[in-house]
This record gives C-alpha cells, structure tokens and sequence, in this order.
C-alpha cells in the first residue's frame, strides 16, 4: 500500500503538474516546480506531497490536485518534512527555516517559536514523533514537543551533555520509553517522566554498539525498537541496524547496509536504501522489494 501511493506520487510529480487549468484573469500564479518527490504524508482521503517547490495534494476520491503555497496559505517556503498525526487529523509541516504549520481540516495554524527563538546551533527539524497530543521534533539542537490540541510549544528539551546542545535525529516510543537517536549514540528515557527537561532523566545506552556514535533511525514496530548506525562520513553502504532485545541490543537485518528512511505502520515496515527498497510484514518477512522500476522506454532504479 504504502509503495502504491509513493509510485502514483512519482508519476505525478514526474509529469511537473503541468496539466492544471490556466488562472483567470486577476488570479495570482505559483510558477514553482513540482517535480522531483521528497517526502509523502497519507491523510487517508489525500496524499500530501513535498517537492522542490513546494507541496501538492492528491485526492484519492476524485483523482484531483491542490497545489499549496504562501498564495493559498503556507506561512513559509522550503518545507523540510511533512508528517500526519491520523488521531488528531492534524498536518504537520516543517519547513527548512524550523517555521511550523499545523493543517488541521481546512485551517493552518503557525508555529513560529523555533525559527524566531535565538539558538547558536542547527534549528533543522529532522524528524517528527506523534504520540497522544503531542508532536516531538528531532531538532538539530534537542527535542521540541508541540501539543496538538493547544495549538503551542508545550517543552524544548536539551539532552547533550550537561543539559548542552545535540542533534537528535529521530525519536520513537514504545509507550513507556522514549527513544532519541542522535549524533552521539541513543538515549533513553521514562516517557511518563514529568521532569524531562533535566538531561539526568536521559540515559544514554552505552551496551548498544558503537555507543558514541551517530544514530540515524529509530523506530518502534510489532514490540522491537529498532536503531540506524550510521558512519560518520556516510560511507556508501557502512550502516548497521540493531534491535532492542530485553535489555540487549543485537543485529538486526544484516542485509539492508543503508536506511535513507524507516517507515511503519500496523502491518509493515519499510526501510528505504540508496537504491533499494525493502517492505516486511508484521512477521519480519520480505513482501517487497524495490530496485528498479519499468517504464516502457526503459528502466530506472529506486
């Protein structure tokens, strides 16, 4: 399912949008590319796509797109990362400057607070979280919680050493725990904790390999918290994936040595490669597996 909507996103985005109906008279005109995807959101009746201009929907009832931008209400330009919390209905869109718009029904409400706030580190949203009412950032400096419901920054917590600064990549849950993976190996803390904000509350697992260094991925499926270690200098294939196994943390997939991206949902989990793309279902097998796709004049990889 979730490679049959990124392929219909593909050709679309692939065709640049250019069929749309011309603007009437006095309309204002969005002449950005849409082409080239890079990050999809599946809201259930519509598919939100970024590009390298901006953000488009597909209505999956009546085959119909939407081009958005600051003409019809984005609050900023150069989206980062899209994400879809389906228990709030709210769209998150994160955009390259750390400005935030939450698309709830048909009204977005912005975030301004991380792009106007004076931090002397990177503001890149890397990452998004959702669990309950709350949004988690993996922020570039530390973790940015958002509550939904409010509408508002609710917490920013700085887990670096001695409360400092650091990258957090991703973050997952398995309902107790939350799991931060960052450019200094993963961290670990209560997620019913009331005083996340103190560093202490964060633990660092020092019995995962490489310990210290850098975690690309994290993510929670079928009872398995499942971490990236990635090189760093991003070597070609030099990534390792590992799972949380009781208290310990063995290898995990040996055959996937790069993960660009790890995607769950009940049933299935995709790890996106360079190249590659692999699907298991909910019993670890592989159901799919992507490296190249037929065109009648030809054949492109992933």
């Amino acid at each position: 399912m979730i490679l049959r909507y990124a392929f219909i996103l593909f050709l679309v985005a692939f065709a640049g949008i250019s069929a749309t109906a011309q603007p009437a008279i006095g309309e204002w005109t969005d002449y950005q590319s849409y082409a080239h995807a890079k990050n999809i959101a599946d809201t259930g009746d519509k598919i939100y796509c970024v590009t390298e201009g901006g953000l488009f929907s597909y209505n999956k009832n009546d085959n119909s797109i939407q081009k958005m931008s600051g003409i019809n209400g984005l609050s900023d330009a150069g989206i980062q990362r899209l994400a879809y919390s389906k228990e709030k209905g709210a769209l998150l869109i994160a955009y390259q400057n750390a400005n935030i718009d939450l698309l709830i029904g048909n009204t977005i409400f912005n975030l301004s607070d991380i792009k106007r706030k004076q931090i002397p580190a990177d503001k890149t949203i890397n990452n998004i979280l959702f669990s309950g009412n709350l949004a988690y950032l993996s922020c570039g400096f530390g973790i940015v919680v958002i509550n939904i419901d409010r509408k508002e920054i609710k917490d920013t917590y700085f887990i670096g050493k001695d409360g400092g600064y650091l990258n957090i990549f991703d973050l997952a849950t398995d309902g107790t725990y939350l799991y931060a993976a960052t450019g200094n190996g993963v961290y670990r803390a209560l997620a019913a904790e009331p005083n996340l904000q103190n560093y202490n509350n964060w633990v660092k697992q020092q019995n995962i390999p490489h310990a210290d260094g850098k975690f690309s991925k994290i993510e929670f499926f079928k009872g398995k918290v499942i971490a990236n270690y990635t090189t760093p200098d991003d070597q070609w294939s030099g990534d390792e994936l590992y799972e949380l196994s009781g208290s310990s943390w063995i290898r995990f997939l040996p055959n996937i040595h790069y993960a660009a991206d790890i995607t769950s949902n009940n049933n299935h989990i995709v790890f996106s490669s360079r190249e590659e793309i692999f699907v298991y279902n909910d019993k670890l097998e592989l159901v799919k597996y992507v490296s190249k796709y037929s065109f009648q004049d030809g054949e492109e990889t992933s």
